[in-house]
């Protein structure tokens, strides 16, 4: 009983972050957000969380902005 609820609270945390990160956008990017990402991430660190897109760098999440600060969205 023990291991099964462990088990649960481990899927419920995986479950949890991959919400917070969101799914791999496929490359190549749109270019607005190529254009508008850091020089020092990579494409494969682009996400798409509820329509928007974010980048992870050194393990926090970011929203992708264009230059004028509005979040960068599909």
């Amino acid at each position: 009983m023990k291991k099964l609820l462990v088990a649960s609270a481990l899927l419920a945390l995986a479950t949890s972050t991959q919400a917070q990160t969101g799914q791999p956008v496929p490359l190549p990017l749109p270019p607005k957000v190529e254009s508008n990402l850091p020089g020092d991430v990579a494409g494969q660190d682009v996400r798409l969380v509820k329509g928007c897109y974010v980048y992870i760098y050194e393990g926090e999440v970011f929203p992708l902005e264009d230059a004028s600060g509005k979040q960068i969205c599909k």
